[in-house]
């Protein structure tokens, strides 16, 4: 009988632990860091901060676009090499779009093109160049931006599954709803 309790106790403290660690690393791994780690070292925050303060302003103007126009750019780059052929149509409506809709000099958006092929070139991902946009643009202007881009996609009379592809990708990176995706084509088909 006692040895029954004693293995008993035994499977209880085990099934204890074994709860206490699937709730410390598997339901709450932050909980566990701060049950490790009782406090987080102030010497580590100050040098993580001296570190973020001592970034120069040319290191962060590296990590973003310059401007709304030039991010702007980058997408209309994009379309225009999602389905691998730099038609000259789509190259002209990227170079007509941009001093329209931007009114801007034939130089500045020849600077713009050059600047925009190469962020694109570099870039990872769309995200730093569509947060850019939404932060500064209303829903309207967004909007904009997305019948921009389908006028680059039709501008060769050939809408390629990439570019929709893309376009539909960076719709939703600019937090439009799928209806006014939709609505942004139907209004360029017209």
């Amino acid at each position: 009988m006692q040895m029954q309790r004693a293995i008993l106790t035994r499977i209880a403290s085990g099934l204890k632990q074994f709860v206490t660690f699937l709730w410390l690393f598997v339901i709450h791994p932050g909980v566990y860091m701060v049950y490790r780690c009782k406090k987080v070292s102030s010497a580590m925050l100050k040098a993580i901060n001296r570190f973020l303060k001592q970034l120069s302003p040319e290191q962060q103007q590296q990590t973003n676009p310059q401007s709304v126009e030039l991010a702007t750019a980058v997408l209309l780059f994009e379309i225009m090499r999602a389905d691998d052929d730099f038609n000259v149509a789509e190259q002209l409506e990227v170079r007509t779009l941009l001093k329209r809709h931007f009114n801007l000099s034939d130089d500045k958006v020849e600077q713009m093109v050059n600047d925009a092929g190469q962020q694109a070139s570099q870039a990872t991902d769309y995200h730093q160049f569509t947060r850019l946009i939404v932060e500064h643009y209303s829903i309207e202007q967004r909007k904009d931006i997305v019948e921009l881009l389908w006028r680059v996609a039709y501008a060769d009379d050939n809408l390629d599954s990439h570019e929709e592809h893309l376009i539909r990708r960076l719709s939703d990176l600019l937090r439009l709803r799928h209806s006014e995706f939709i609505q942004c084509k139907l209004r360029v088909l017209k």
